[in-house]
């Protein structure tokens, strides 16, 4: 005799009501079992039959399809040993699909010689539909003719699908291993033998409540127990009882269609439940945000609100990520959490990926060498700074030490040893140095030379025992951690030790794609409790579960329902053609689960972002999703108008948007900076690189040489043009002393022996300097063989009768300037004499700025630079700064001219700078007409004059004002500037 099929009305609460059906008087003093979609709802009837007046009752047996699929085959001749998991059908698929090619051409083809690195990703998909193909009961056939709808792999697959199949289904039988897949198929098999402990008697009562569309296994198995004598309860629209057996299907809401065909294909006669309550229509709002945390912010705003009631108050995150920004920003952090949160997200999974990343090819030699960036990333992930040497509770966290090796690290080359390392650093005691020791074996050493899962696992064990031998006291204070690490010991290690591949040899690339796959299927489960307040869910979770005030995140069509991923195995155009459903069930699945979640609530909050680009491939930007549009509809029609932006019901969020205005970066000359200026001043001599960085920018030389501000440590992976610069004043310097007190070469012998002893000392140069290891390739190539043409131009244009006087010359002197006197050191790269007179001149590697000639001529600017005084106004003294800036953008020849004439090194000539980067010309301080005609006592005047400005702007300028220009990209403190250039 077939059971009832009852219908509850899905404007008010299902569990409840459900409740009150079990305890009916006809089966109250039944023992019921109460078979249900998932083990949600068990904790929500518990605390309804806990909150009864007397208590002493037996509570109903609650099982889920996965668990009634398990009673079922248990039943079933022979026992099953175990479960395979994933990579026990990977393997058990790779010698079938090998087995079977001897007999199939594209099989042969395409997967004879195929390795398991290979095949493990196609392994995983064929491993899928075949559980799925399972579960719906269809047979497994060969799908041949689909080379134009999928990869040649693919087709090759398909068109062997059934005997993949049945030698899997052999393989499987063989082993005595089983799935729940197939788990599902033989309890279909065999739905008419019922299960004792399943079967409903006069004295159990069998309830299946809560389902809406099932799989072909699930449908036989019910419709088995339904026609035993279970009860089907069904949360639905009550329209959906209008006509007997579902012939008047098209009068109740659209989402229900697939209660609809279930009671057409039982030939059910539904009954409809009479559950106390009021019909009342929720009330809708909804809300348009720019991106995440505007949504969040809105939501937030409304949990704070004193006068919305907390209670029986749901949060349903489209998109997973959104959780902890939500807990972040609610105002209460006492919430209810159910939903899975995937481990790939969490802080072990990124210290265990970057463990495996750490051994790929690009960032680990075969010498034991490991690439600087990846060995930071493990020694500073968060976890090993938390251990502690002595144990849980007791010393020094190795915080420091670590420390203390990423600055050592950051210092380095590009590739490095851990032991060279640990050997570098004397940081703490010895059980400090054990510690660190330690920590090198179990995260970089073990993971060097894996080449099997069960190795891989015991690597990972090794991980886990360090983290909770050491750290043991931490995990209290970090629940989420804490349940990853649970997961990672008791759910992955057991996966990863225990499979047909456990033994098998496979490569390093193979190995890690494995593990990260194992790692990303696994989820944390949150505790639910309490269950009153503001709980967190996903909208799977929501099933059967009801809430007065509903707030849905993220509400966008990518979320709801969203796009199911192309599977490049069977594409949805091909499903049908083996008995799978098409994706367009999914979006059922969904519509049912928001519908009966918002037509028991009282009011519905929708949020979701508008207008931001995703990443796709045609940047289709988000949209509110398609069931948001209806409730938009359904509100409209309620109304009778349009819904605008901006009213109470359809709500915007509001940015207000203002133009950056630049603001002019300076720090004031405060008492603490004007001491640390005259310090600087008066401990040390000036150099002319000092001047040149303050004619530069001011507020950047007062942050790097008065406030010890510098750039972050870090292992140059570019071009270094300060190195190749001072390699190529070594090879210049170290060649032309040999030419000291002697004429330069003139004649074409003499300067190609020149060229080539350039040559051959910048090769000694650059191995002696190791540059090949500091340098990328592509510029080490453009160094080597950029140099020899830049010396032959070089050489070229060295003047004829010019006799060298010194190379590398340091010169100290004091100036007596305006604000006093003031010492000057320097040292300047050749000195030659040409026509009776001592030329100066400076090498430049890089742009040169060349001298604008009408400063010599400029007296207002003369003027204006001696008439500034101590309190003048800050704007006048900068701009004075400004156009000296722009006559002339280096003081450095200036400085030498004015060194040289008080240190008497004779009758001065012109000086310049040695252009090495082209033509290997000078760029002389004044050009050829103006020094034949200048006086240089008058020149080097004014060069005085330029450096005494200059040391009086230092000393007493009001403030220190930043210079925007083109050379604030290359600045390290640039960030610091609050309008950036």
């Amino acid at each position: 005799m077939s059971g009832g099929f009852f219908l509850f009305p899905w404007q008010r609460p299902f569990l409840p009501a459900l409740k009150a059906f079990m305890d009916a008087p006809e089966r109250r003093r039944l023992q019921t079992l109460l078979i249900v979609p998932h083990r949600r709802p068990w904790r929500y009837l518990q605390e309804l039959y806990a909150a009864e007046p007397g208590g002493g009752r037996i509570l109903p047996k609650m099982l889920t399809m996965t668990e009634v699929f398990s009673a079922w085959r248990a039943g079933l001749p022979p026992m099953p040993l175990r479960g395979a998991n994933i990579l026990d059908c990977v393997a058990l698929l790779h010698d079938c699909v090998r087995a079977l090619s001897s007999d199939d051409e594209g099989l042969e083809r395409l997967f004879s010689a195929m390795p398991m690195e290979r095949f493990f990703p196609w392994g995983v998909r064929l491993a899928g539909l075949l559980e799925e193909m399972f579960g719906q009961c269809v047979d497994v056939r060969d799908l041949p003719y689909a080379e134009d709808e999928v990869a040649p792999h693919a087709a090759a697959l398909l068109g062997a699908l059934g005997r993949i199949g049945s030698a899997y289904l052999a393989a499987l039988e063989e082993r005595r291993w089983t799935t729940p897949g197939l788990d599902a198929l033989l309890a279909a098999r065999h739905a008419a033998t019922l299960p004792p402990l399943l079967r409903p008697s006069g004295d159990r009562a069998v309830v299946i409540a809560g389902f809406f569309q099932l799989t072909a296994s699930e449908d036989a198995v019910l419709r088995s127990l339904w026609e035993q004598g279970a009860d089907v309860c069904l949360h639905t629209d009550p329209a959906l009882a209008a006509a007997p057996s579902g012939e008047g299907k098209q009068a109740c809401h659209w989402a229900c269609l697939e209660h609809a065909r279930w009671l057409r294909d039982w030939r059910a006669t539904p009954c409809l439940m009479d559950v106390p309550g009021e019909d009342a229509e929720p009330e809708r709002h909804f809300f348009a945000g720019y991106d995440a945390h505007s949504q969040i912010g809105k939501v937030c705003q409304r949990l704070a609100d004193g006068n919305a009631p907390q209670a029986s108050t749901a949060v349903i995150l489209g998109d997973g990520g959104l959780l902890m920004p939500l807990l972040h920003e609610l105002p209460d952090k006492n919430v209810n959490i159910s939903m899975g949160y995937p481990l790939e997200r969490t802080p072990l999974y990124q210290l265990l990926d970057s463990l495996l990343r750490l051994q790929e090819r690009e960032n680990a030699t075969e010498g034991g060498l490991y690439y600087w960036r990846a060995l930071q990333a493990v020694l500073a992930h968060p976890y090993p700074a938390l251990l502690r040497p002595s144990g849980a509770g007791e010393g020094t966290p190795l915080r420091p030490a670590l420390f203390a090796l990423d600055r050592q690290l950051r210092r380095g080359q590009r590739f490095v040893s851990p032991q060279t390392l640990l050997a570098s650093v004397a940081e703490g005691d010895e059980e400090t140095q054990a510690m660190l020791c330690l920590i090198v074996e179990r995260l970089i050493s073990a993971f060097a030379s894996l080449g099997t899962t069960a190795e891989m696992a015991a690597a990972i064990e090794g991980v886990c025992s360090l983290l909770l031998e050491y750290g043991e006291d931490i995990w209290a204070h970090y629940p989420l951690d804490a349940e990853a690490l649970y997961r990672v010991m008791q759910k992955v290690l057991p996966v990863l030790r225990d499979n047909a591949l456990a033994h098998r040899p496979l490569t390093a690339g193979q190995l890690r794609g494995i593990t990260r796959e194992v790692l990303r299927q696994e989820r944390i489960p949150f505790e639910a409790d309490p269950l009153s307040g503001v709980q967190i869910l996903g909208m799977l979770e929501t099933r059967l579960l009801h809430f007065e005030r509903v707030h849905i995140l993220e509400a966008t069509d990518d979320r709801m329902p969203g796009q199911a991923a192309q599977d490049v195995l069977l594409p949805d155009s091909l499903r049908p053609l083996i008995g799978l459903p098409d994706t367009s069930r999914r979006e059922l699945v969904m519509a049912h689960n928001l519908y009966r979640l918002c037509a028991s609530a009282r009011q519905v909050f929708f949020y979701w972002q508008e207008g931001s680009t995703r990443s796709a491939l045609f940047d289709g930007k988000k949209c509110r999703s398609r069931f948001v549009e209806q409730a938009v509809w359904h509100e409209e029609v309620r109304r009778g108008r349009l819904l605008a932006p901006g009213d109470g019901l359809l709500e915007t969020a509001a940015c207000t948007v203002r133009p950056f205005e630049r603001e002019q970066p300076l720090l004031p000359r405060t008492p603490a900076l004007n001491r640390a200026m005259e310090s600087f001043l008066d401990a040390a001599p000036l150099s002319p690189t000092h001047l040149d960085a303050y004619l530069r920018c001011p507020l950047r030389f007062v942050r790097t040489h008065l406030c010890g501000l510098r750039a972050l440590d870090g292992v140059n992976e570019g071009d270094d043009p300060a190195a190749i610069g001072s390699l190529l004043h070594e090879v210049l310097q170290q060649v032309f002393r040999t030419y000291e007190n002697r004429v330069l070469p003139s004649d074409t012998e003499e300067k190609e022996t020149l060229l080539q002893r350039l040559n051959a000392c910048f090769q000694e140069k650059v191995a002696e300097k190791r540059l090949r290891c500091t340098l990328p390739p592509d510029s080490m190539a453009m160094l080597l063989a950029a140099v020899p043409l830049r010396f032959k131009a070089f050489v070229d244009a060295l003047p004829s009768d010019s006799l060298l006087l010194g190379v590398e010359q340091k010169i100290e002197a004091s100036l007596v300037l305006r604000s006093g006197e003031q010492r000057f050191y320097g040292i300047m790269d050749r000195l030659d004499r040409r026509d009776g007179l001592v030329h100066i001149l400076d090498y430049k590697t890089g742009s040169i700025a060349l001298q604008e000639t009408a400063f010599w001529e400029d007296t207002a600017l003369l003027a204006r630079m001696a008439a500034l005084e101590d309190g003048d106004d800050a704007t006048e003294a900068d701009e004075t700064l400004a156009e000296v800036r722009s006559l002339i953008p280096s003081v450095q020849l200036l400085c030498y001219l004015a060194m040289a004439r008080a240190r008497h090194m004779g009758p001065l000539g012109n000086a310049a700078c040695v252009e090495l980067r082209s033509d290997g010309r000078e760029c002389a301080l004044l050009n050829a007409e103006a020094a034949a005609a200048a006086d240089m006592d008058v020149i080097i005047d004014r060069c005085e004059d330029v450096i005494s400005f200059l040391v009086w702007h230092m000393r007493y300028a009001p403030s220190f004002t930043g210079c925007v220009g083109g050379h604030c990209a290359f600045c390290p403190l640039h960030s610091l500037c609050p309008s950036p250039a």
